[in-house]
């Protein structure tokens, strides 16, 4: 699809100590930012991809890639109430700036070579901020007379 992207970056840090000859110890941590621009129809079945596998296989789709959007700025689709999906990509984007933190902790006991114990805790934090940029006649204006 146009006007879409999906950049992810991602730092990870393993660390891990023999405390003594029986406990041991290990740690990780993980950060990733995840930034995804794309559109706002959602998954399934109003998804843009779900929209193209609906089309029929005699429909132009190069006419409706080039011509998305009609003369007044309008959405050119062949079938009423539904976006074309060109149209959605460069008229509804929507951004996600997904930050996630992922980390572990384990301590070790080794009771003998045949049986060891060990704690394991973990986080896994994340942050997702979205912003939707819809065209302004997607807007719904009250307009007060006086």
């Amino acid at each position: 699809m146009p006007n879409t992207k999906f950049i992810r970056n991602s730092v990870e840090f393993n660390a891990g100590s023999q405390l003594t000859e029986k406990l041991n110890v290990s740690g990780s941590a993980k950060v990733m930012n995840s930034i995804q621009d794309g559109t706002t129809q959602g998954n399934g079945g109003s998804s843009a991809m779900f929209r193209l596998w609906q089309v029929t296989r005699s429909t132009n789709l190069d006419y409706y890639k080039n011509n998305y959007e009609n003369p007044d700025g309008s959405n050119n689709w062949f079938v009423s109430g539904v976006d074309n999906p060109f149209w959605a990509a460069y008229n509804n984007p929507v951004r996600s700036n997904l930050m996630r933190f992922i980390g572990q902790v384990k301590v070790g006991y080794d009771f003998t070579p045949w049986l060891n114990v060990a704690y394991r805790i973990g986080a896994d934090y994340y942050t997702d901020r979205r912003k939707k940029y819809p065209p302004l006649d997607l807007l719904q204006v009250q307009v007060l007379d006086k």
